[in-house]
């Protein structure tokens, strides 16, 4: 059930050496024929009931979409060849999940091992195919730089398993918050890695939590639950 409305891209991307974004050659010597499978065609076929021609509009419609046309025919590479960039691999593994066309996307550390001019072009990415083809894009992430963070629409943050923040980024809204008792980010600093900061600690039993708890228990659950409950009439109607 959850692939029919949902894709997930893992943090570490599974693709062979010998890949390529558009296609993958494969030198089988079986009755003097020589095979030969597209990586996005290949995924078309297996996953996509339409015509052949669909499937290939599919795929160089992805290509478009990812910005993968200058990489499409490079190899992937590894350790012992040279390929395509981190980032351009991030994206092919990306365009096979979206292959289906899912409704929502979720993502294990998109940025990880990217430099932050690279992670910055993943992340515009991942939004623009929110606003702009309705996907609802999760994922998670370790110190996004400033200009990253303020592209979420939405931040929720953790601390020792429990939540201590759900709800809107832009507009300095969760810097207010947590400055509205007592955890002020300094100015000119970058909000993430300030969170990252006051969510964590040597000390288990930090006094600091119950507080957070406290506060996200009495401030920010009641209105996710009422929202929640709000959703979940309009489906019923």
């Amino acid at each position: 059930m959850f692939s029919k409305f949902a894709g997930y891209v893992m943090q570490n991307d599974i693709l062979l050496d010998t890949m390529t974004p558009r296609g993958i050659l494969f030198f089988v010597y079986l009755f003097s024929f020589i095979l030969r499978l597209e990586t996005f065609q290949f995924a078309a076929n297996l996953r996509l009931h339409a015509p052949a021609k669909e499937k290939k509009q599919k795929v160089e419609q992805l290509i478009r979409s990812l910005k993968l046309e200058r990489a499409a025919d490079t190899y992937v590479g590894g350790i012992f060849s040279k390929g395509i960039s981190g980032g351009e691999r991030k994206r092919t593994s990306i365009g096979l999940e979206l292959m289906t066309d899912p409704s929502v996307l979720m993502l294990d550390e998109p940025t990880s091992g990217l430099d932050s001019c690279t992670a910055s072009v993943l992340i515009g990415l991942l939004r623009s195919l929110a606003l702009k083809e309705g996907k609802t894009i999760i994922f998670t992430i370790h110190q996004p730089s400033s200009d990253i963070f303020f592209m979420f629409d939405n931040l929720m943050i953790l601390a020792k398993g429990k939540l201590i923040y759900q709800g809107p980024t832009q507009s300095h809204i969760a810097v207010d918050y947590f400055a509205s008792f007592g955890y002020s980010c300094p100015e000119y600093s970058n909000p993430a890695d300030y969170f990252i900061g006051i969510a964590h600690s040597n000390s288990a039993d930090d006094e600091k939590f119950q507080v957070m708890y406290q506060k996200y228990d009495e401030d920010i659950a009641p209105k996710i639950e009422q929202e929640v409950g709000i959703i979940g009439l309009k489906l019923l109607n």
